[in-house]
């Protein structure tokens, strides 16, 4: 009996300690944000506003950004058409995670280029 205990125990305590793991990335709208691009309603300068506010407060509450999020606030930036909050964001992004570097650094470059009236859309 005491071993069939010991059973119930540890698989209720496994199967409960997946839940009450927490993220370590503050994801907020993110996601959703990537879903809306691709969406009949989705409103750019929106988008840009949410994202800005949720980078701002988890910055404020000492949460971790994702991976991913600055690039993608750069990216709507640049589709805005708004160059240096995009570099900003691209920059940012870098500093966060340095093994995007290289993908990071091209992003810069063709926003950089379409300002000067080279590539067309980033």
């Amino acid at each position: 009996m005491n071993r069939l205990l010991r059973v119930i125990v540890l698989v209720v305590g496994v199967s409960v300690l997946p839940g009450c793991a927490r993220s370590i990335y503050e994801w907020g709208s993110y996601e959703g944000s990537i879903y809306d691009l691709y969406t009949d309603e989705f409103n750019l300068q929106r988008n840009i506003d949410i994202l800005t506010r949720e980078v701002e407060k988890t910055r404020d509450t000492g949460g971790v950004i994702p991976p991913g999020k600055l690039a993608h606030l750069g990216y709507l930036h640049s589709l805005a058409g708004n160059v240096d909050a995009a570099v900003q964001s691209f920059e940012a992004e870098k500093a966060a995670f340095p093994e995007s570097a290289k993908f990071v650094d091209f992003l810069i470059t063709r926003v950089r280029a379409t300002r000067a009236g080279g590539a067309g859309q980033p």
